[in-house]
């Protein structure tokens, strides 16, 4: 059994990172093709606005953002599967964020009965950037 307290979350994030395939660049530049059954667009075309994701994913993201005293972030890629095929795929020819800025949110929800299985996962990646503070000019005094 894995011990949470135990997790080294920089290795998760680079275990993420090696094993992250682009879709889009495959699909797109290798393969020249996407798969039947497959909807694929770019962030440009179907932009991923926090709003639209799932409850579960923008309280994750809003409990993140709390923590952290506040951030911006940016998200750059999303995936639906369906028992592990994939059928809706936001991204472009972007690479993931560099380590200490990726932000990976995901859920998974599964229907088992004697006559099927369904696992849906979806996932959302994004960019992390501190909130810019505002300078504020020094307090002028009255001599």
């Amino acid at each position: 059994m894995i011990d949470p307290g135990r997790l080294d979350a920089t290795e998760f994030v680079r275990e993420f990172r090696r094993n992250y395939v682009n879709l889009f660049n495959l699909w797109t530049n290798v393969d020249r093709r996407v798969p039947d059954g497959v909807t694929l667009q770019t962030p440009t075309q179907k932009p991923i606005r926090e709003q639209d994701l799932s409850p579960d994913l923008r309280a994750a993201a809003s409990e993140y953002r709390e923590r952290r005293g506040g951030v911006r972030i940016t998200w750059t890629k999303y995936m639906r599967t369906v028992n592990g095929r994939p059928e809706e795929v936001i991204e472009d020819e972007r690479p993931l964020p560099e380590e200490s800025r990726l932000i990976s949110v995901s859920r998974t929800s599964t229907l088992l009965t004697d006559q099927e299985v369904r696992v849906i996962t979806e996932l959302v990646v994004g960019e992390v950037e501190p909130l810019q503070r505002e300078t504020q000019s020094p307090r002028r005094t009255r001599a």
